[in-house]
């Protein structure tokens, strides 16, 4: 009778452990999404900073080029570590291939770097938010831009090809091109916000967000 009452004690004693353990792994994954969520809110600060830096422009030859002090970048693949919108070599996204200068990866990307991102500092709740712009255009100009590149093979001429606010895309019809020059459907491009967000526990949250 004793050995059966210590093995019914022993058993009790188990599933008390195991549905402590069950508790407390729950109440650990209650708390990481938690964290995840309010690092994921805490993205709006970088995204109304970076919406307030782009209404602030006046001049929009400003947008046309890169601001690297603002982490501006006029097409979607620039990085400021790479020789992107350098005439002497082929800077249109929409054809480059060169791996030494990879475009834009919000997950590989160095946000800590100088000037590579801007910082809106960090919350109560310890969310450091860094935000980056980029134009949703296929290289830097205007948005009916026309270029020839050159490099030690010979020469390409690449079309500017921008998101745009009307829903179309400037130059994607070959038939809206004519003399090599394009009617563009809009002069209002798209913007892209990438916001990357740093919380307690190693919590790391990415948010991006098309404006015009």
């Amino acid at each position: 009778m004793l050995i059966v009452t210590l093995m019914m004690l022993i058993a009790i004693t188990m599933a008390g452990l195991a549905l402590f353990r069950q508790v407390g792994t729950g109440a650990i994954i209650a708390g990481n999404l938690a964290f995840k969520q309010a690092a994921t809110s805490a993205a709006d600060r970088g995204v109304e900073s970076a919406r307030v830096m782009l209404t602030g422009i006046s001049a929009v030859g400003i947008l046309q080029g890169t601001t690297k002090t603002a982490a501006y970048y006029p097409a979607w693949c620039f990085t400021s570590q790479s020789d992107w919108g350098d005439s002497s070599v082929n800077s249109d996204c929409g054809s480059r291939d060169n791996s030494a200068n990879p475009p834009f990866n919000p997950f590989t990307y160095n946000w800590t770097g100088t000037d590579m991102s801007i910082s809106t500092g960090t919350d109560a709740m310890g969310n450091t938010v860094r935000y980056v712009v980029h134009r949703l255009c296929s290289m830097d100009g205007t948005p009916n831009e026309v270029r020839e590149f050159t490099s030690g093979t010979g020469s390409s001429k690449a079309i500017q090809s921008c998101v745009l606010a009307s829903g179309g895309q400037a130059c994607e019809d070959r038939g809206l091109a004519y003399a090599d020059s394009c009617i563009a459907l809009s002069t209002q491009p798209f913007y892209r916000v990438t916001a990357q967000v740093l919380g307690p526990r190693n919590t790391v949250s990415y948010v991006e967000v098309i404006l015009y």
